[in-house]
């Protein structure tokens, strides 16, 4: 359920002692939600901290698929090192006949 329908619930009560408007009276007083957005992206302010906001979370995230790919290469490593030290042992003990 929205606000305005809330709202527009809640003043159709008789007994109610508080705020007796409608959805458009509160529109009227607060502004609508894109009328706010847009005053933000207007905002030079707000918007190099979200620009700066973005580029933290995008440089985190960089880092952190670095992170991968480099533990996924040892992990690789690791198992071609085990392959090769089992192919070794099977050489030695006769042939690759397994």
């Amino acid at each position: 359920m929205s606000f305005l329908n809330l709202v527009r619930s809640n003043s159709e009560k008789e007994d109610e002692q508080g705020w007796s408007g409608n959805a458009l009276d509160l529109l009227r007083m607060c502004g609508s939600l894109d009328e706010v957005q847009r005053k933000r992206n207007k905002d030079k302010e707000y918007q190099e901290r979200v620009g700066k906001r973005m580029n933290a979370i995008r440089d985190k995230m960089k880092q952190h698929e670095q992170l991968r790919l480099e533990s996924q290469e040892e992990a690789l490593l690791e198992q071609s090192e085990r392959e090769r030290k089992r192919r070794e042992a099977l050489e030695q003990l006769g042939g690759l006949n397994e």
